[in-house]
């Protein structure tokens, strides 16, 4: 069964009621990406190094088309299936090429390619392997909440409704499965009774972090009245206002700041010890190719120390482990040391 592949944009206005025209790629349709590729001149060798450059350049094409249809976790939890039954047939879905620069710099030769990738045969070989193709970048979403004065939160229930209504996957349980987590706290502001009926005024406020590294994500706040034949109605009625009255701007925040990191990622601090200048350089082209990686950036280079910073769309966790499971011309990179969008890694030189 063929699916559509929507750009995140799209999905989430989508989602919200916006009329959106998009770019839908068709599961059949070859894609033409423009793409470099360096390699290492060794002794002098220029073809050599040519056919490496090529290889590097066709291997980012197809990180590319693999970006529009699997995310980067999904990427990693499955990397030795994709190297050996994708990576390695990496020649075999390039449909044509043409070099369109090649520049030498010292030793080092960068070629620039335009490169038409044959779509079909990798997703089909994708599907064989059991991966889920589906719309990159729609967020998993757990939500949490405490009512003052109730057992349930009900401003928790309602935005759990009305997220599923609009087609997220919400989840009842398990932090370590979403990718964002909605927290909503509600009090009470007023409570009053009058010929038997029950009146209450309730303020909701909600959060919303990331998962992996608990970053503040968007916030908001409001009340809501409602009343009851009991305090217990009055307060669900209040609660349920209120976080009726606060969803629509909550969700448009949140799923704007989630589109900001999907198309344009967060950055995370990369330091690589036992390194020279040069080999910096080839490593910052590495990782912009990267999947995931949005851009890659050679912040300072000082004595054998070299910092970057890698604007990632998951999580540094996951960005080390895949840093780690890469090759790389002549070096091996080793992970010393893992915080919250901080990675050091200790470069070993090949002989």
């Amino acid at each position: 069964m063929k699916t559509a592949h929507f750009r995140l944009a799209g999905l989430c206005l989508l989602l919200m009621g916006y009329s959106w025209a998009g770019p839908v790629m068709a599961d059949d349709q070859p894609m033409t990406i423009t793409v470099s590729g360096e390699a290492i001149l060794v002794e002098n060798n220029l073809p050599q190094a040519r056919q490496h450059a090529l290889r590097e350049a066709f291997s980012a094409a197809l990180t590319q088309l693999l970006g529009s249809y699997i995310n980067a976790e999904s990427y990693t939890r499955n990397y030795e299936s994709i190297e050996r039954g994708v990576y390695s047939k990496t020649q075999g879905y390039v449909k044509n090429y043409q070099v369109l620069k090649e520049n030498m710099d010292d030793d080092l030769l960068t070629v620039t390619v335009q490169v038409t990738v044959m779509t079909k045969p990798v997703l089909d070989d994708l599907t064989a392997l059991g991966i889920i193709l589906q719309a990159v970048g729609n967020p998993v979403i757990l939500v949490q909440g405490d009512d003052e004065g109730l057992a349930d939160s009900q401003s928790a229930q309602f935005f759990k409704q009305a997220l599923a209504e609009k087609g997220f996957q919400v989840i009842q349980s398990d932090p370590s499965q979403a990718d964002i987590i909605v927290r909503l706290t509600g009090r009470i502001r007023n409570q009053s009774e009058l010929n038997s009926m029950h009146g209450a005024i309730a303020a909701v406020e909600a959060t919303a972090h990331w998962r992996n590294n608990n970053r503040l994500i968007a916030t908001g706040s409001t009340m809501g009245n409602g009343a009851g034949l009991n305090n217990s109605d009055a307060l669900k009625a209040a609660y349920t206002k209120a976080a009726e009255t606060l969803f629509p701007d909550f969700l448009k925040s949140t799923l704007t700041r989630w589109q900001d990191e999907a198309n344009n990622g967060h950055p995370i601090e990369v330091t690589v010890a036992n390194t020279d200048y040069r080999q910096a350089q080839l490593l910052r082209s590495r990782f912009a190719r990267l999947l995931g990686v949005k851009k890659a950036t050679l912040k300072s280079f000082s004595g054998d120390l070299a910092i970057f910073i890698v604007d990632f769309s998951g999580n540094a966790d996951l960005l080390a482990d895949l840093i780690q499971r890469t090759r790389y011309q002549n070096i091996s990179l080793q992970v010393t040391w893992l915080e919250i969008d901080r990675i050091s890694l200790k470069a070993s030189v090949h002989q």
